[in-house]
């Protein structure tokens, strides 16, 4: 039976907004989804599907108490060892002095954190220089501009692109461009949750190669609250593809598992 890690699952509870969304940012897409999710349920989930580990962070809102979240992300690992994988909301201030060295490493979300490539130098090279990894999901327009700014920054930071740099959830569109656009920075994987097509999958492989696709179901974001239903339908994506065994075997689990390693 091959293994499988979820590299895209958020954890947190809603107690770690600091203060609720404005009313324009209330109205954009993820805030219009279940703000919380515990571990247990994560879980519960996990153990119907055969789902050996699991990539976990914090919801990515500016409103977040970073430390906070950050925190709770250590303590579920510790509280459930072997099962979770432990990785940070980014910090620009994030260094030596205050990076804990449990974390495999830290997320970015260009569209609901205020974050600029610029803002980020600092903690790029820092990640760069200790072989932390970088999760991002990219803006809605620009996304290769904005990689390659901070590829110019950091340029072998590893890199894990959410939604495989798809545009709007639910659909592939622009993510060939992307791929295409990405494919010749070997320190750059992308991550195959809400794209919803099984045909991009192939393409993809074709693209940028199967060893540098990872499977995530980006738990609990989507209009389905229940979190097993969820993570089968993106795990679906590609248990129910015609590609081959090995293949499958990679994307599930070995491939973000050497890249969080090596």
């Amino acid at each position: 039976m091959v293994k499988i890690i979820d590299a895209h699952v958020h954890i947190g509870l809603q107690s770690f907004l600091k203060h609720p969304p404005g009313e324009e940012r209330s109205k954009m897409h993820g805030f219009s989804y279940q703000l919380w999710n515990e571990p247990w349920p994560v879980l519960q989930a996990m153990d119907s599907l055969g789902i050996a580990k699991a990539v976990i962070f914090p919801f990515p809102f500016d409103e977040i108490d970073l430390p906070v979240a950050n925190n709770y992300i250590l303590w579920c690992c510790r509280s459930f060892p072997g099962r979770f994988l432990p990785v940070g909301l980014i910090d620009p201030d994030l260094s030596s002095k205050n990076c804990n060295s449990e974390y495999l490493g830290f997320k970015q979300h260009s569209v609901y954190q205020y974050f600029s490539p610029e803002d980020l130098e600092d903690a790029y090279r820092y990640m760069s220089d200790q072989g932390l990894v970088l999760f991002v999901h990219l803006p809605f327009a620009e996304k290769v501009s904005y990689i390659k700014q901070i590829v110019a920054i950091a340029p072998k930071l590893k890199i894990v692109v959410a939604h495989m740099g798809r545009k709007c959830p639910g659909s592939s569109m622009g993510a060939v461009e992307v791929l295409a656009e990405l494919s010749k920075y070997e320190n750059i994987i992308f991550e195959t949750s809400t794209v919803k097509d099984q045909a991009l999958l192939m393409k993809a492989i074709n693209i940028v190669g199967e060893d540098r696709i990872c499977f995530g179901s980006d738990c609990p974001f989507g209009p389905n609250e229940n979190v097993q239903a969820i993570i089968r339908e993106e795990l679906e994506l590609v248990i129910l593809n015609a590609i081959d065994f090995s293949v499958k075997e990679k994307i599930l689990s070995k491939n973000i598992m050497r890249f969080l390693f090596s």
